[in-house]
């Protein structure tokens, strides 16, 4: 199917947007983790809009900033 008619039958896409910068590496110099955005771009019964986590690599796990 086209991803057009995949977006019209679907009630929530999630999109997940990472930006690696200089603002990045020096908000977290020792390199353990990687912020990314999780970005709602269609809900059909709530809000959209997007949340701030952190993937922590030592640990493996991912947190909300």
């Amino acid at each position: 199917r086209d991803s057009g008619s995949i977006e019209q039958d679907a009630d929530v896409i999630l999109m997940i947007q990472r930006k690696q910068n200089e603002q990045d590496k020096r908000n977290n110099p020792d390199g353990n983790g990687t912020d990314f955005f999780v970005v709602v771009a269609k809900n059909r019964h709530g809000r959209t809009g997007s949340v701030k986590f952190r993937a922590e690599d030592q640990y493996s796990r991912i947190v909300e900033v």
